[in-house]
């Protein structure tokens, strides 16, 4: 595995995209300082997961971004690629190449792809981890990691060897298992401290639901004995009640006789009005239906073109996706045509680099032949060339240092006239700058000054937009609450509307009757009494208690209505309802009424307090015509007493003093379903929302007000608050420019005292420069002569050599002219087949993209077929409605005519009824006296079913079904009695302890088995962390062994001496113990790395290095001017060594010293242009010796 490429673009100084290819062996990064070659070395850490921006030579993270220049502006964005080779699976991943991208934006944000795949920078570390490549490796040393070496902690210096190792990995799931073991013994605690409360608990608990269960059987018994006994009772009422209504119904058949004529005439009549209401409402239900016919074929309509649109959009994006695809499909094709071309000129490549190597190798054995004859002759000539060039170069020399003497004296001369200008300009240019200063200062205060005044304007608008905040929320309380009130009150409506829809508080076979009666399952339901009367609240209880079951007496049309919905609660067994005909019932008045209307503390008759509909005034006057109501108790008593007890008299709160002198009274429950309130609790609610609605619109408008003006004054704040942060920056640029100009005042008065000084020191020097150049000319005579003697000599010995040589400059052109053009053909070889598989790439990413498009295309071709089914039953179902539609206005013109006949019908039947009501009087008396006997016995049943419901829940035909036969009453109630005193034994009892000891049982039992499991979880954790610490025990002594032998072997080799070792700290506890250096070079005492020289003690951390390296090999190493601080006899060593360790390990070095430079086989040369980036240049030295050659 190596590094095989690093892409660059806006990091640091790299702003441009670049590309570096990197082989086996060393490639050396040069360039002169400031030129940004140390940034590859900081690009390949930051890659690998470095997160501290001091380690990368910066304040913050975003200073890695390209900056910007003078003439080039910053980027938004840094960006690096690294590529691995992973042909050996160091990597656990299934691909031969891993490439790692990070990227930076000045927004701060970051990402992080492995493979091109979203990754987290947690991932990058872990792939990393115990390979030596990585932030916290050794892949990457530079001069500060070197420094670190030898400076850090004992402690600290042991993570080299750690990351050797290969514990790194084991450290993290040791941590990780440590933190897990933390947590849960802290849960254990906490899970051992609910156990303690709940087995507290446990206890009374379990005692507390056992007495709830004993009374629960004693309840549910006693219920059941007390409904029986209430069933019974009701029973023997209810067959004494159907007696004396067989008796009354015998009476009212004989008045019935006298007025069968009237019956027949009024029962006409109200069959014709029957059928006009009925007429009425058919035609408002078909112009209703009409209304929703016609809504109804209007949306559909909408519908089809809605869907219109939507098909015509799909049409639209179906052809651009078809376009994009002819257009991809020919892209695809022109690039395979492409590929075919550029796969034959690979392989005739191959083919001429395989000729090209045979013929190259033949020439250099013949090279080699003739180098072997020519060597000597070339020592003798050489021999004696050298001694014409040492003459030559001391002649040279000395013929540069004279012309160096003349030019330094014509410099000196023209220097000395530039000084003397300089000094009058600097002084000239100091003047100005005085005034300037000057002026800055007077801007400064000025601006001060606004800066003042604006600050004081924000206080004031900050207070007052505080004062509206406060004022806001006010105002959204009070919204709130009207909100709320609002909401509970339409919650209260909603429930009496759907009881008051439902019949709610009915009897059963009430509902199912009004039911059947809105269904038009029976003709001539008028309604309930509750109904059809309406009461002022302050009556409700006195009407509600004189009516008492009577309020959900059903009034009828006819008789035969009634009998026929007799016949259907039995058909539908729905159980019974008592029916008021209005052709039967008869009202019922009082005798002497004004007297007894005159009596203290009497209200009225209860029939004249309240209002009805007249056409029910038979059914009304029937029930309360002889009822009066009085204030109290005690003047329904006095009434009752002056009149004999003739008739019931109710008070205002419900007390009763019934026919024959009985009395009925106690306290009411107002909270039960007050069905005569409902309909007028409805309507008030209605009226209170209405009333909350316009409180709530106001509230928001005052609300909206507030907040326009909180906004204004907002605007206005950050108005002057921009001002004020122009008028800041305005001062920082003002006091930054005078900072400028008082540095520039500084360095001209430097500048003048340093020219000065220089003008002094030339004139010394020109001196000097006369004197050493009459010196120079004798020697130059005296070494002229010795030339010439020389090259006598040497053209006497290269005639011998000519010939040989002849041949030899022929082959050795060849081989050049071979290598030359066998390395042109390796790079063209590497250029295609980079083509090709780009070319591949390519293919591959546009057949991905037609696949997609494709795809989508059939997906909207299902949308459309979807689209036309759904119009087509669109339209259908207009064409059913419209001809629906036309039927029903037939219907309404034909209903109208014939509500037209039944009114003229009306008018005639009821003038002829007016003249036949009389003679009911003696029959009347008769009733009364049944009346009275039956209103008692009713009074009777309604307590009890008054008491059924109130202590059980339970209406009489609801407790008819649970009624059993009783043996002996007496017995039942013997054991009510017996009940009820154990019950009283039993003291206070909880109900809801039984569910709370099942809920808290089953939480003690859940935690127990928690507490277990998290027991047998902390065993498992300690072993892990044993397991770990003896991993890594073993690993480290086994890497600290090898490393102390290797540091020895290296230490003494690159020193040419010595000694060194690594010493633990605390051999007892391994995985703590610090690790030191001792070194003792060649001649020196051992002794501690801070008493080392500079270079001695960066030679001994490259030591370590090597010795880490051969424990374990990095695939890669960066070595960033870490031999910076070595001679060049040391230097030379560390190359050696560097060529010795690349056959295993792959070097990326960042250098100037020309020893490191020669141990290269590419070398990156780094330049930095005028607008502030580097550029890279390339060059393998093996290519270039050969083309010099």
């Amino acid at each position: 595995m190596y590094l095989k490429r690093l892409e660059i673009q806006g990091f640091k100084s790299l702003a441009d995209r670049t590309e570096l290819y990197f082989n086996p062996g060393i490639t050396a990064v040069v360039g002169p300082n400031g030129s940004g070659k140390s940034n590859i070395s900081d690009a390949i850490r930051w890659v690998l997961g470095e997160q501290s921006a001091k380690i990368l030579r910066g304040a913050k993270m975003e200073d890695v971004i390209f900056s910007g220049s003078d003439k080039r502006k910053p980027v938004g964005m840094a960006e690096v690629t690294l590529t691995l080779d992973n042909s050996t699976g160091i990597f656990p991943v299934e691909y031969s190449e891993v490439t790692v991208t990070r990227r930076v934006f000045r927004s701060g944000e970051s990402e992080f792809f492995i493979n091109k795949t979203p990754c987290r920078l947690k991932d990058i570390h872990e792939l990393f981890m115990d390979t030596g490549i990585g932030k916290e490796g050794y892949s990457i040393i530079g001069q500060g990691k070197i420094d670190e070496i030898l400076s850090s902690k004992s402690e600290d210096r042991r993570l080299i060897i750690e990351e050797a190792a290969g514990i790194v990995k084991y450290k993290n799931r040791k941590l990780q298992a440590a933190r897990k073991l933390e947590d849960t013994e802290q849960n254990m605690v906490r899970i051992n401290d609910i156990i303690a409360e709940l087995e507290n608990q446990v206890g009374p608990l379990e005692e507390q639901a056992n007495r709830a269960k004993t009374y629960i059987g004693y309840k549910e018994e006693l219920d059941k004995l007390e409904i029986n006994l209430a069933v019974h009772q009701l029973t023997d009422q209810k067959d004494r009640l159907e007696t004396l209504t067989g008796e009354e119904a015998k009476l009212r058949q004989d008045i019935i006789a006298l007025e069968t004529e009237v019956r027949k005439t009024d029962s006409e009549i109200e069959e014709l009005k029957h059928h006009l209401h009925l007429t009425n409402e058919d035609i408002n239900n078909l112009q209703q239906d009409i209304f929703e016919k016609s809504s109804a074929i209007e949306k559909l309509e909408a519908d089809i073109r809605i869907n219109g649109e939507r098909n015509k959009n799909l049409k639209e994006r179906q052809e651009r996706l078809q376009a994009e695809i002819n257009e991809l499909s020919g892209k695809q094709a022109a690039i395979r045509e492409q590929s075919r071309g550029e796969m034959e000129s690979y392989e005739k490549l191959v083919h001429n680099i395989r000729t090209m190597e045979t013929e190259l190798a033949e020439l250099e054995a013949q090279l080699r032949e003739l180098e072997a004859d020519n060597r000597s002759k070339i020592d003798d000539i050489e021999q004696a060339k050298g001694e014409i060039i040492d003459t030559l170069n001391e002649t040279a020399a000395l013929n540069n240092r004279l012309h160096a003497l003349e030019a330094e004296e014509k410099s000196l001369q023209k220097r000395r006239e530039q000084l003397v200008t300089l000094i009058k300009d600097v002084s000239a240019d100091r003047q100005q700058i005085l005034a300037t200063l000057e002026s800055l200062n007077i801007s400064i205060r000025e601006t001060e000054d606004e800066l003042s005044s604006a600050e004081t304007k924000i206080k004031d608008i900050a207070a007052k937009i505080n004062e509206n905040s406060v004022k806001i929320q006010d105002v959204t309380r009070e919204f709130n609450n009207l909100t709320e009130e609002k909401q509970k009150l339409a919650s209260k409506l909603k429930a009496l509307e759907e009881m008051e829809q439902d019949y709610e508080g009915y009897h059963k076979g009430v509902r199912e009757i009004l039911k059947a009666g809105k269904q038009k399952k029976l003709a001539g339901i008028c309604g309930v009494v509750a109904e059809l009367l309406n009461v002022p609240k302050k009556y409700e209880i006195a009407v509600e208690v004189a009516l008492g079951g009577a309020l959900q007496f059903i009034v009828t049309r006819t008789d035969n209505d009634a009998k026929a919905a007799i016949n259907f609660l039995r058909k539908c067994n729905a159980g019974r309802a008592t029916f008021l005909p209005l052709n039967t019932v008869k009202a019922k008045e009082l005798r002497s009424s004004d007297k007894i209307l005159k009596a203290k503390g009497c209200v009225g008759i209860a029939a004249e307090l309240v209002t009805f509909d007249r056409e029910y005034e038979p059914a009304v006057k029937s029930l309360l015509g002889n009822i009066i109501v009085a204030e109290d108790i005690d003047t329904a008593l006095q009434i009752a007493k002056d009149n004999e007890f003739g008739f019931k008299v109710v008070t205002l709160d419900g007390d009763v003093v019934n026919p024959g002198g009985s009395l009925t009274g106690g306290s009411y429950n107002k909270s039960r379903s007050n069905l005569l309130g409902r309909k007028r609790e409805i309507e008030e609610l209605a009226g209170a929302i209405a009333v909350l609605q316009v409180q709530v619109k106001a509230v928001q408008d005052k609300e909206a007000a507030l907040q326009k003006e909180k906004e204004k004054l907002t605007g206005e704040l950050e108005s002057i608050k921009e001002s004020q942060q122009v008028g800041q920056l305005r001062i920082a640029g003002l006091k930054a420019e005078m900072e400028q100009v008082k540095i520039q005042k500084s360095k001209l008065e430097q500048s003048l005292e340093v020219y000065e000084m220089e003008v002094a020191q030339l004139d010394e020097r020109l001196k000097e420069v006369l004197t050493q150049n009459g010196e120079i000319t004798g020697k130059i005579q005296q070494l002229k002569i010795r030339h010439d003697e020389l090259n006598k000599r040497v053209a006497e010995s290269q005639q011998d050599f000519a010939s040989l040589e002849v041949h030899r400059n022929e082959v050795t052109g060849k081989v050049t002219a071979k290598k030359i053009e066998l390395a042109r053909l390796r790079q063209e070889e590497i250029s295609c087949r980079q083509t090709l598989d780009r070319v591949r790439q390519e293919i591959d990413e546009l057949a991905g993209q037609i696949r997609v498009k494709s795809e989508e295309i059939d997906f909207i071709g299902r949308q459309e077929g979807n689209i036309a089914v759904e119009n087509s039953k669109l339209e259908k179902l207009i064409t059913t409605l419209v001809e629906e539609k036309m039927g029903m206005e037939e219907r309404i013109s034909a209903l109208k005519n014939h509500r037209d006949h039944l009114a003229g019908q009306i008018e005639l039947k009821e003038t002829s009824a007016k003249n036949a009501n009389r003679q009911f009087a003696s029959l009347q008396n008769q009733i009364h006296s049944l009346e009275v006997k039956k209103t008692k016995l009713e009074a009777e049943m309604e307590n009890e079913q008054n008491k059924l419901l109130e202590e059980f829940g339970l209406t009489y035909e609801e407790a008819l079904l649970q009624k059993t036969e009783i043996s002996s009453k007496r017995e039942a109630q013997a054991r009510i009695k017996e009940l009820k005193s154990l019950i009283a034994d039993l003291g206070a009892v909880n109900l809801a302890a039984i569910e709370e000891f099942e809920k808290v049982s089953e939480r003690y039992n859940f935690l127990k088995a928690q507490y277990a499991d998290l027991e047998e979880a902390r065993v498992s954790l300690y072993k892990v962390i044993s397991e770990m610490d003896q991993i890594m025990s073993k690993r480290f002594c086994k890497a600290y062994e090898e490393i102390n032998e290797n540091f020895r072997r290296v230490f003494t080799e690159l020193f040419g001496g010595g000694h060194a070792e690594l010493q633990m700290t605390d051999k007892e506890n391994i995985l703590e113990t610090g690790v030191e250096i001792i070194a003792q070079p060649p001649g020196k005492k051992p002794q501690h790395l801070s008493l080392l020289s500079g270079g001695e003690r960066a030679l001994t951390a490259i030591s370590l290095l090597f010795a880490v390296l051969m424990v374990k090999p990095s695939p890669f190493c960066v070595l960033d001017e870490i031999e910076a601080s070595l001679d060049e006899a040391n230097v030379d060593r560390y190359a050696a060594f560097l060529r010795k360790f690349s056959k295993q390990t792959q070097f990326i070095v960042v250098t100037h010293r020309k020893g490191t430079m020669e141990a290269a086989d590419v070398l990156y040369g780094v330049t930095i242009d005028d607008t502030g980036v580097s550029k890279m240049v390339s060059m393998k030295l093996a290519d270039a010796i050969s083309k010099v050659s």
